[in-house]
């Protein structure tokens, strides 16, 4: 989801190609698709087969079913999908800033739980906590679809080139996939 996540935030801001918006509508559903169906199993105690679809969780943590997110991460997931797709609305993009600053919100929260160690806030038998990676990555999403929803409604010239700054930035998130992926194994 982090991955789809960061995936059609940078194919949205490269808003001079119509093939390329479409590739970020599609990203930003399948990040609400995730967070939904994951907040369907919550709400109706299913098992859809999605929470060890791609890695097999031994560990013995605060959540009742082995590899499922939290709901809160669901949640997240699911809005930030939202605030996605509206990036680059100029009608409804109050829902970008929306999305993102909640999105940003419970990541900070999150965060906050972890530095200030709030037990309150991490840990939880029947609603499993936000992880402190996925904390920070949510406040960093989020924050990013309401600035990009920013950027997209202040420009009135259309850019075709990623700035520096954009593109030390996905580098630094490829690199730290990465470095995600080979920590995991």
């Amino acid at each position: 989801g982090l991955c789809l996540s960061a995936a059609a935030l940078l194919v949205g801001l490269r808003r001079h190609e119509k093939r390329m918006r479409y590739w970020g509508y599609a990203l930003a559903a399948a990040v609400s698709a995730i967070g939904a169906a994951t907040l369907f199993e919550y709400l109706f105690a299913a098992d859809l087969g999605i929470d060890e679809l791609l890695f097999r969780d031994g560990a013995i943590a605060y959540n009742l079913t082995p590899g499922r997110m939290s709901p809160f991460s669901a949640w997240t997931f699911f809005m930030l999908g939202i605030g996605l797709g509206f990036v680059r609305c100029r009608h409804a993009g109050w829902l970008a800033y929306v999305c993102g600053g909640q999105v940003a919100s419970i990541g900070a929260v999150s965060l906050l739980g972890y530095l200030w160690h709030a037990s309150e806030l991490v840990t939880d038998v029947w609603l499993p906590p936000v992880a402190v990676n996925t904390a920070l990555a949510f406040t960093a999403l989020g924050l990013a679809v309401a600035a990009a929803h920013a950027r997209d409604t202040s420009l009135s010239s259309i850019e075709t080139e990623l700035s520096p700054l954009e593109i030390k930035v996905v580098l630094a998130m490829a690199g730290t996939l990465v470095v995600l992926v080979a920590s995991a194994s």
